[in-house]
């Protein structure tokens, strides 16, 4: 189980790095920002073009009416209304702009909870990936499992003895016929000729 845990842990992180590194290279193509002077946002201003201001920092994100995205940067010492009516931007043209202030803080909770959602889906993607290596591996032991060697395991400690049969009445008795054969064979011989009414040669 434990093994299976760090399976899931070590996919996660390495879908995790690759969607970060992939949103940093990705996520935030500069080249294809389409950036405005101050003075040149004041102008668009005046005109009626703009929709909405999202400040972050010093960084402005423009939306037009027509829902085209530029970006440009306030100045750092004052507020964006501020350097605004610095610029002459009267408060008419000023009221009709949606202005939304977003601080650094919230930009990067937007990158936690974009990570947060994602988190489900490495994690089902982890387990799956896990669950299909640990049953190919146990399809692949099924499958070796007959041309291991099958042994017999004979305990070399329990050995049988003369004194394991010492006291067994049927081995006494077969043991003294012996001896007594050994002793006497003719007396075995003259027994068999009287029972089978054969001569048994010698």
């Amino acid at each position: 189980m434990w093994k299976l845990v760090q399976n899931v842990l070590k996919v996660f992180l390495i879908l995790l790095t690759i969607s970060v590194v992939f949103s940093l290279f990705y996520g935030n193509p500069d080249k294809e920002k389409q950036t405005i002077s101050f003075s040149e946002l004041v102008n668009k201003i005046n005109s009626g073009e703009v929709s909405t201001i999202r400040v972050e920092g010093n960084n402005l994100t423009i939306t037009t009416r027509d829902t085209t995205i530029l970006h440009a940067q306030k100045e750092s010492e004052a507020s964006l209304v501020q350097s605004l009516a610095s610029y002459g931007v009267n408060a008419t043209s000023l009221n009709k702009i949606n202005i939304e202030m977003v601080s650094e803080k919230t930009s990067g909770l937007v990158w936690l909870s974009f990570l947060a959602n994602l988190l489900p889906v490495f994690l089902i993607i982890g387990i799956f990936w896990a669950m299909t290596r640990q049953s190919q591996k146990g399809m692949m032991q099924a499958f070796t499992f007959g041309k291991a060697n099958v042994r017999m395991f004979v305990n070399p400690k329990e050995k049988t003895t003369f004194k394991d049969v010492a006291g067994m009445k049927e081995a006494k008795e077969e043991l003294v016929e012996v001896v007594d054969f050994l002793k006497n064979p003719q007396k075995f011989l003259d027994t068999a000729w009287e029972r089978h009414g054969c001569v048994i040669c010698l």
